[in-house]
């Protein structure tokens, strides 16, 4: 019932050991006087090291799932922290924060989350929310969350490639924000494929950021958008090519907006 807090941040060069949380039940973490500050029931901040949450019960805490500021000194080192084989269940602001500790820091880190289940979730932020970290997502189950967006990435650079959102199962869940609710709201390089989507009281599924990923052209001295985002082969549970642009909000609705490539897409 208390809020795990951990920092590993150190100008040393050796090698820490990586934190780990596994088997446990976290459970019922509620602010207090004792944890006023605290963000989430697990708040880390970690610089060139990584963590792993895997096989824990997440439930019931109202601050929240797991918070981790990521940070990264030099290119030398690639620390990739893991979620995996959780359950969150009937949380309150949001699951997942995964973000970059500081606007300084021009190395990103890497989180994968991989086979977990968020459930009865609930609250104004996202269920998942990706700020400046790489990341990987594949083959989670999210039903019946309440929130701003189920996933919510926002990444600046165009460069990293190789991030993936894949296999997920989004069901029921249902969106606050604005456009009356959004399952995914996305910019940056990360690509969606073999998601399977069923979210009705969403009016969109899929929609792109105003915060578009930008490349300045040295020729032409301006400043033009990235690649579209790759959202092709996903099921957006209807048939038709006309049913599912209506499922995304993209540059097609307004050129502020990133361009979403879903064609083709599962039948």
């Amino acid at each position: 019932h208390q809020a795990i807090n951990y920092t590993s941040v150190t100008d040393e060069s050796h090698r820490r050991p990586t934190f780990t949380i596994e088997r446990s039940q976290i459970i019922d973490t509620a602010t207090s006087a004792s944890n006023a500050s605290q963000k989430s029931a697990i708040s880390l901040d970690i610089q060139d090291n990584s963590f792993t949450l895997a096989n824990n019960f997440i439930s019931g805490n109202l601050l929240g799932g797991i918070q981790a500021r990521l940070g990264r000194s030099d290119g030398t080192s690639f620390p990739r922290s893991l979620i995996y084989g959780n359950t969150f269940s009937g949380n309150v602001n949001g699951t997942i924060l995964a973000q970059k500790r500081t606007d300084i820091e021009t190395n990103f880190s890497s989180v994968y989350v991989t086979d977990n289940s968020f459930e009865n979730n609930l609250g104004n932020g996202s269920t998942i929310k990706l700020f400046e970290v790489q990341s990987e997502i594949f083959n989670n189950f999210f039903y019946n969350n309440t929130g701003m967006h189920t996933i919510q990435y926002n990444f600046s650079s165009r460069w990293p490639r190789g991030q993936k959102c894949e296999s997920n199962t989004f069901y029921l869940n249902k969106g606050l924000g604005q456009n009356d609710g959004v399952t995914i709201l996305s910019n940056g390089p990360m690509e969606y494929h073999n998601n399977n989507f069923k979210n009705p009281s969403n009016l969109y599924e899929f929609s792109s950021t105003r915060q578009v990923v930008s490349i300045y052209s040295y020729w032409y001295g301006s400043v033009r958008k990235s690649d579209p985002i790759d959202a092709t082969r996903n099921w957006w549970g209807v048939e038709e090519g006309s049913s599912v642009a209506s499922r995304i909000y993209a540059e097609k609705d307004d050129w502020k907006w990133a361009a979403v490539e879903y064609i083709p897409f599962h039948k």
